[in-house]
């Protein structure tokens, strides 16, 4: 089985960054939701799920990241007017965010 590619690691701007900072609602398979925050800390986007788990983001182009371990996968964003308005996470079961108003 050959090697798997690493990720890629996308610069991102001040702005591009700022694009996908916020709070989503992710809603889990059994229908229950929970707050997951992306924040950006010393220029890089943190994907957060609660105060203990925690991991980044690394750009892999067209609003796609791959999410570092230790919680792994990958999220794409949803951007309408320059705005994150919610994603999508793989790594399993794809599971769907919108974002907090």
């Amino acid at each position: 089985m050959p090697a798997q590619t690493p990720p890629k690691d996308l610069p991102l701007t001040a702005e591009e960054r700022a694009r996908y900072v916020g709070e989503y609602d992710q809603t889990r398979p059994d229908g229950t939701r929970r707050r997951v925050r992306v924040v950006e800390e010393n220029g890089s986007l943190m994907f957060r799920i609660d105060s203990t788990r925690a991991a980044r983001l690394l750009s892999q182009g067209s609003n796609v990241f791959a999410i570092a371990p230790p919680i792994g996968g990958r999220i794409a964003f949803d951007v309408v007017n320059g705005r994150a308005t919610g994603f999508v996470t793989f790594g399993g079961r794809p599971l769907e965010a919108v974002r907090v108003p």
